[in-house]
């Protein structure tokens, strides 16, 4: 009943707590007085004024999850963040783009980063608060299972995460296997060279001489 009075005071009504409470039941556990309340006061300590908060809350209910703290430290994160002008307006930096950057950190970590290694790949390659969650796993997945290289490695070369995985990640790497297994390597290439060479390098250097690996690079 407490959570009730709560969230109809910041003006949610009855239908809409019962779909928060469905998207996120994980609300049934929290206290108000010693969660929700400091977490909404932290909100509107953030600039976030009552409406957008209520907006925030029923667009993404998940953001009640947040630790007490939380959405203050990554705030912090996207403030800092070197990256298109875009992200970092004040305007737009909505509590679910908060979120987001929790998420990210999380996933990171439970790959094995550090949370300041997993904070360091956010800060450099912010592509990563962009890209959909999803996006993010499919190349780490690829990276650890089948590039067998070290999670570790992101910390080095963050920008792999921003590149297209369809586009150019894939392509790329079935690109060297074949040369690799081909005997047309010659010395293997590592990760930051994999990333950083452009569209046009990379081709002029792996692709064009190997009429083969034009039918695997595609356009």
């Amino acid at each position: 009943y407490g959570k009730m009075v709560f969230l109809s005071g910041i003006g949610i009504r009855r239908t809409e707590m019962d779909m928060i409470v469905g998207l996120f039941p994980g609300i049934l556990e929290f206290e108000v007085e010693s969660r929700l309340k400091p977490l909404v006061d932290e909100f509107r300590d953030l600039g976030f004024c009552p409406s957008g908060i209520k907006n925030e809350i029923l667009r993404n209910p998940w953001i009640l999850g947040l630790e007490n703290g939380e959405a203050s430290q990554w705030m912090e994160t996207l403030r800092s963040v070197k990256c298109r002008a875009g992200i970092k307006d004040e305007e737009r930096l909505e509590l679910s783009v908060v979120y987001g950057v929790k998420q990210r950190i999380d996933f990171l970590r439970k790959h094995g980063l550090m949370t300041m290694d997993a904070l360091k790949v956010v800060w450099r390659e912010p592509r990563v608060i962009i890209n959909p969650l999803q996006d993010i796993e499919n190349k780490v997945k690829f990276l650890i299972h089948e590039m067998n290289f070290d999670v570790q490695c992101l910390v080095e070369v963050p920008e792999i995460l921003g590149l297209n995985f369809e586009r150019e990640i894939v392509p790329r790497f079935n690109v060297i296997e074949y040369l690799r297994l081909n005997g047309g390597l010659g010395d293997d290439v590592d990760l930051k060279k994999f990333v950083k060479l452009s569209r046009l390098k990379f081709y002029n250097m792996y692709v064009k001489p190997y009429p083969q690996c034009k039918k695997i690079y595609g356009k």
